[in-house]
This record gives C-alpha cells, sequence and structure tokens, in this order.
C-alpha cells in the first residue's frame, strides 16, 4: 500500500513519529479492529474516535448496535449528542466515525482481528483502557500496531 497525497497530509504527525513513519502509517491503514458497542459503551466511545483518528483501516462494531442511545450514554460519551437519543447505536457511530476520517471503513459483524498489547488477556478491554487512558499505554498499542507486532 502507498499512501495518497491526502493520507500524507492526513498522517504527517504520525508519519515523523519514529516509532511509526510511513510504513507504520501504512499498517494502521491496513489494520482491522473489532469493538463491542454494547451499553454502556463510554469508553469504547472514546476507543473508537482515537483508533479512527489515528488511521486505522477497518472497524468491525459488534454486540448490540441496534441498541438505542440514551441519556447516559450522552452524559459518558464523546461520540454521542442531545440529538441522538433514541438513534440506533451503530447509525450513530458509523456516521460519526466516517466524519472523523473517511479512510476509516466502518462496518457492523464479528469479523476482524481485535488488537491487544502483549499479555493481555482480555484483548477489547485492553485496547479501550490503553486508548482511553492515554499517554504511554495509547503510544505503546499505537506503535506495537505500525509495527506489526500487534
Amino acid at each position: 500500500m502507498t499512501l495518497r497525497d491526502d493520507q500524507v497530509r492526513r498522517y504527517s504527525r504520525h508519519i515523523l513519529l519514529p516509532d511509526i513513519g510511513g510504513v507504520g502509517q501504512e499498517r494502521l491503514l491496513s489494520a482491522a479492529v473489532s469493538v463491542d458497542v454494547t451499553p454502556p459503551a463510554g469508553a469504547a466511545g472514546v476507543a473508537l474516535a482515537y483508533l479512527a483518528a489515528a488511521g486505522i483501516g477497518a472497524i468491525r462494531l459488534r454486540g448490540d448496535v441496534a441498541a438505542p442511545i440514551g441519556e447516559r450514554d450522552v452524559r459518558s460519551g464523546i461520540l454521542y449528542g442531545v440529538a441522538d437519543l433514541g438513534r440506533p447505536r451503530a447509525e450513530v457511530i458509523v456516521e460519526r466515525l466516517r466524519a472523523l476520517n473517511p479512510d476509516v471503513e466502518v462496518s457492523i459483524g464479528e469479523a476482524g482481528t481485535t488488537l491487544a498489547l502483549p499479555g493481555a488477556s482480555d484483548a477489547e478491554d485492553n485496547v479501550c483502557t490503553a486508548l482511553v487512558t492515554g499517554g504511554a499505554a495509547a503510544g505503546a498499542l499505537i506503535a506495537a500496531i505500525a509495527r506489526g507486532s500487534a
């Protein structure tokens, strides 16, 4: 895979990082991640936004994707707003992630690789925790994907 000019501009900060670079960004764009969005999914929403912004190529939504957005979701998540109350969860997530990064393919289903940091017992929780807590954990996860070791 070769990065298009618009992708080089979009991901220029990642490309300049020694742990990612151009090859690493290509790996991120080729990666597929599966995330459970069953309510309550506040942490999953944060993780999804980080993954889309980083340029993960494909995100598969699984779990109770048809659940309506509720008051608790709006208060605890970053992907939902008051106007989303009652709308199907997957519909809102797909709309937001595509608006955030059109390079990301967002779909519904069980297919896809659930990524984890080395030694994690619950890969999905590990991804969400790393991305939500940010800092070194999030950097390590993105770098591991970019190096091809996640």
